[in-house]
């Protein structure tokens, strides 16, 4: 749920040096985004977290329900993956980092019942999933187009439930899971 970039540029794990992310963020050393859903509806906003605190500030409402991840990109686009309001269907977002407000790209395709729990890309620029399926609670591994939104399935252990992804250094893929009792 959370994705930081400095004055450096981008601090994506694993990938190369980034250009700097212009924006109205610009002279705070490291920006850390999050996401909330507040209320019943489900209606998420953009916030930014105080490194130093840790409260969180509003930036402004994403104009989606249940966004669960987010991620930028080596150019500095933040993405984030959804829901359209009222509806179960998933879809990739584009947020601006500055109001808050997210831009559907397209519907995610090619997997059923899907939530994410995490995104991030790769050296490389593919943008992968950690996710599940809400009916029956699989965990699902993949990859998102960020064109057209067609989910790839890769991997999982089909038992419930995905967390955080990201990739070291070295290139080394690692992700997280939680089993009742276990994590």
């Amino acid at each position: 749920l959370l994705a930081v970039f400095g004055p450096s540029g981008l601090k994506t794990t694993g990938a190369a040096p980034q250009p700097p992310v212009p924006g109205c963020k610009d002279g705070v050393p490291y920006l850390l985004y999050g996401v909330a859903g507040v209320g019943t509806d489900d209606v998420t906003y953009l916030y930014v977290l105080d490194q130093m605190t840790g409260k969180p500030v509003l930036v402004g409402p994403v104009g989606f329900d249940n966004v669960s991840a987010l991620a930028f990109d080596a150019g500095g686009t933040l993405y984030g993956v959804g829901r359209i309001a009222a509806t179960t269907t998933a879809v990739l977002l584009t947020i601006d980092h500055c109001t808050g407000v997210g831009t559907q790209v397209a519907p995610i395709t090619g997997v059923d019942n899907f939530l994410a729990a995490d995104i991030t890309f790769d050296a490389n620029g593919t943008l992968y999933y950690n996710g599940w399926n809400t009916a029956t609670l699989a965990v699902e591994i993949g990859t998102l187009d960020t064109a057209t939104g067609a989910a790839t399935r890769i991997g999982g252990d089909g038992v419930c439930c995905g967390n955080g992804i990201a990739f070291a250094s070295d290139g080394t893929f690692y992700t997280s899971y939680s089993r009742v009792g276990q994590v």
